[in-house]
C-alpha cells in the first residue's frame, strides 16, 4: 500500500515540475515579446513598479481561463452521472489547492520573468538586446 502511495506521489510531483516548465516556457515566450514594448515606458518615465504591477495583471489575467474550465468541469463531473461515474469527485479542498497552486507558481515565474526583462538597460532593449 505504502509502494502506490509513494508511486502516486513521485507522479503528482512530476506533473507539477512539468507543468511548472510548460508554464515557464510559455511565459518567456509571453513577457519577452513585450520587452521592447516594457523599454519604450521605462524611456518616457513610466515608473518600473507601475511595470511591474502591469506584468502581474496581465500574468493573473491569463489564470482566469484556467479558473472557469477547472470550476465548469467540476460542476459538469458533480451533476452528469455518466461523467459522475467516470471521474473521482473532488472536494472544495481539493479545488482550493489546485487554485493556489497555480497562484503560487505564476507569482514564482512571474517574478523570474520580470528579474530577466529589468537585467538589461533601457538602451540595449530598445535597440533589440544582444542582437544590436
Amino acid at each position: 500500500l505504502w509502494l502506490s502511495g509513494f508511486g502516486s506521489l513521485v507522479l503528482w510531483i512530476g506533473a507539477v515540475v512539468f507543468l511548472a516548465f510548460f508554464v515557464n516556457l510559455c511565459t518567456s515566450k509571453s513577457v519577452s515579446s513585450f520587452r521592447p514594448d516594457m523599454a519604450i515606458m521605462r524611456s518616457m518615465g513610466i515608473p518600473v513598479r507601475v511595470i511591474r504591477i502591469g506584468i502581474y495583471v496581465r500574468m493573473f489575467l491569463s489564470l482566469i481561463p484556467a479558473f472557469l474550465a477547472v470550476g465548469l468541469l467540476g460542476i459538469l463531473i458533480a451533476t452528469v452521472p455518466l461523467f459522475n461515474a467516470l471521474f473521482r469527485f473532488l472536494y472544495a479542498p481539493t479545488y482550493i489547492l489546485i487554485f493556489g497552486g497555480l497562484i503560487i507558481m505564476i507569482l514564482i515565474i512571474t517574478k523570474r520573468q520580470i528579474a530577466k526583462l529589468f537585467g538589461e538597460s533601457v538602451k540595449k532593449s530598445i535597440r533589440g538586446g544582444d542582437a544590436a
